[in-house]
């Protein structure tokens, strides 16, 4: 796989875990999630890994390294909000 399609794959997998996190949170507790800060912003957090890796093809595995990063924080963000913990 060439390293922009992992890029590219790590962003939208990222994303689409932080949109689902946050509309469970949303969901569950619609007057504790809707502000610009706090549990919404370390949600959306992961993405800007992904974002920085993806502006940082130049470096080569250290950008698939970051990417990784990314989706890692996001997938862990959806399974606390999906098992109650966040």
């Amino acid at each position: 796989m060439k390293r922009s399609t992992y890029l590219n794959l790590c962003f939208y997998l990222t994303l689409a875990t932080v949109v689902t996190a946050m509309i469970v949170k949303l969901v569950r507790d619609p007057s504790g999630a809707g502000g610009p800060g706090g549990g919404t912003l370390v949600l959306a957090s992961p993405i800007f890994f992904v974002m920085a890796a993806k502006r940082a093809t130049r470096f080569g595995g250290a950008a698939v390294v970051i990417a990784t990063i990314g989706l890692l924080f996001g997938l862990g963000a959806a399974a606390a909000v999906l098992s109650g913990g966040g």
